[in-house]
C-alpha cells in the first residue's frame, strides 16, 4: 500500500516507507528576519518537519494558521521536531533579538532526489 491523501487533501494511514526526502534546508534569519506570508505551504511535498537548532533569540515563532483563521503558537526548543502536513498554512515571526537557525525537511512520494549529488 502507499501512502495516500483524502478528497479534502489530509493524510491516510498508509505505508510511511513510500515517502523519501524531497528537499532539507537550513534557514537563518536575523534581526528583522522571517517568514511573514501567512498563506506559505510546502508545495510538492506530503509531511514537512521543522527543528530548531538554536535558542536565545526573540521572535521567530513558528505559527500554522488554523481553520477558525487564528494562528497558533508552536513554542519550540532547540532539538524539538514539529511534524505537519505541508499543505498546511504555516509561517514564522519576526525575529526581534538574536539570530533564529532551523532546519527544514520536507519528504514527499516522488522518489530520492538526486539534484546536487
Amino acid at each position: 500500500p502507499s501512502f495516500t491523501h483524502s478528497p479534502l487533501g489530509l493524510l491516510k494511514e498508509g505505508d510511511m516507507s513510500s515517502l523519501s526526502i524531497r528537499v532539507v534546508e537550513y534557514w537563518h534569519y536575523e534581526p528583522g528576519g522571517g517568514l511573514l506570508n501567512d498563506l506559505h505551504f510546502d508545495a510538492g511535498s506530503i509531511l514537512t518537519l521543522v527543528v530548531p537548532l538554536n535558542e536565545g533569540y526573540e521572535g521567530g515563532v513558528f505559527r500554522t494558521l488554523e481553520m477558525d483563521g487564528t494562528h497558533l503558537s508552536h513554542e519550540l526548543n532547540m532539538g524539538d521536531c514539529l511534524c505537519f502536513v505541508s499543505h498546511k498554512l504555516h509561517n514564522v515571526t519576526t525575529v526581534t533579538k538574536g539570530v533564529r537557525n532551523a532546519l527544514v525537511v520536507e519528504l514527499w512520494q516522488g522518489g530520492l532526489s538526486m539534484h546536487g549529488r
